[in-house]
């Protein structure tokens, strides 16, 4: 801290009045009368230097003073925060504690969220999350320490289905049924809610029925963490023991519904996300569950990807047609084409060259139908058009070609 400028100047000041006061020596003075003004003027600096050391002497004393007092209350502010800090870290780790406690994961929300976010690649696909289901009949303590109900089964469905790569399964990651069920899920989607996530977990009703729930979120526009669930109809447990073949095919049968809803649901994903066309009904064998089951739910993808732009309006309806001809819905996909081959003759573009080979197989099914007339109106439409795409491809200039 510096001296006072203050003090400084009044000191100067005064110096200077003194000097004026005291010089009035005359030009045609005496010689003692000069010794004696020099004298006096000897005296009074004399007098002027002792004032300045005991005003520097006060002043550093307080500024002595000053300097403790700040250095008290540095630290004694050091001291209050340093407690402040230790106060708000014990009420944050015990309040972690707490979460992680009531958690049905051994991480905290922090890092459960990177484990997922990493493995995921920072949310290029959906994460699967398998929970044991729980049992109305078990204490807390049996639940939670208990064997991980149907999640090997659900685990061991998804990982031989043709999909698999659709989604990142983290299995283990919940180490508890989700006995609270809400308040389990909400904790789950408010961790991951930057995310998409599929979500596996259920219940079991006394021993005789079997309820599953998916709850998903951030699988289709708008990815805002808002989740949907789906409950699938009540299964009827098996009263045998666990390790017989009923059981165990059960147990099969149960992962492989939940194996194939949840490709669905990554199709979903993979399509609003990157306009990927879906193929999970191309798929599944003969001997799974009904293609006609599976369709409807694919083909709905498509209304909301082409609202958002991710595919064109003559793709987006031609692959739909073709997704619901392939799941048995003849008469809604020929109504589709016929919305398809009237967009073409109004003058909608095709901008990509996959959607003239989309446009080739909508012939065929039009034709398959015996709708000639349709064929061959999507027929003309995809002659011009394949033109016009080439034109335009190659850059070169055409005098039927329109903006699109």
């Amino acid at each position: 801290m510096a001296v006072p400028f203050l003090d400084v100047i009044n000191g100067i000041t005064n110096i200077s009045d003194q000097l004026l006061e005291l010089y009035k020596i005359r030009r045609d003075g005496s010689f003692f009368e000069q010794q004696a003004f020099s004298s006096k003027l000897r005296e009074y600096e004399a007098a002027a230097a002792d004032e300045r050391a005991v005003k520097r002497e006060v002043l550093m004393a307080r500024l002595g003073e000053q300097r403790a007092q700040a250095d008290h209350t540095r630290d004694a502010s050091s001291q209050l925060l340093s407690a402040y800090i230790q106060v708000a870290l014990q009420r944050e780790l015990k309040r972690d504690a707490q979460l992680l406690e009531n958690a049905p994961f051994d991480y905290n929300h922090a890092q459960l969220a990177n484990i997922v976010t990493q493995e995921t690649e920072n949310g290029a696909k959906p994460a699967l999350l398998i929970a044991p289901f729980f049992s109305d009949e078990l204490s807390v303590a049996e639940a939670d320490g208990g064997p991980p109900t149907f999640r090997v089964a659900i685990r061991r469905s998804w990982m031989r289905c043709p999909w698999s790569n659709d989604v990142t399964l983290l299995d283990g990651l919940l180490t508890r049924p989700l006995r609270k069920t809400d308040l389990d899920v909400l904790s789950i989607r408010e961790t991951l809610r930057e995310l998409p996530v599929i979500l596996i977990y259920g219940e079991i009703q006394r021993q005789n029925r079997v309820w599953c729930s998916i709850s998903a979120w951030n699988i289709a526009p708008p990815y805002t963490g808002q989740s949907i669930t789906m409950n699938l109809p009540p299964l009827p447990f098996p009263q045998t023991d666990m390790h017989t073949s009923e059981r165990i095919e059960f147990e099969d049968a149960l992962g492989w519904a939940v194996a194939v809803t949840s490709g669905l649901l990554a199709e979903w994903f993979h399509l609003n996300k990157t306009g990927r066309t879906p193929t999970l009904h191309r798929r599944l064998g003969a001997d799974t569950i009904s293609l006609r089951e599976v369709g409807p739910g694919l083909a709905a993808a498509y209304d909301v990807a082409i609202e958002n732009g991710v595919v064109d309006l003559v793709a987006g309806r031609a692959n739909q047609a073709i997704l619901l001809s392939d799941s048995g819905y003849n008469e809604a996909a020929l109504d589709i084409l016929k919305v398809v081959a009237e967009k073409l003759e109004r003058g909608a573009c095709i901008t990509s060259a996959d959607t003239l080979d989309v446009l080739t197989r909508a012939i065929d099914i039009a034709e398959e139908s015996s709708l000639l007339s349709l064929a061959e109106s999507i027929r003309a439409s995809l002659a011009l058009e394949s033109r016009r795409y080439l034109m335009r491809f190659l850059n070169l200039p055409d005098a039927e070609m329109r903006p699109c």
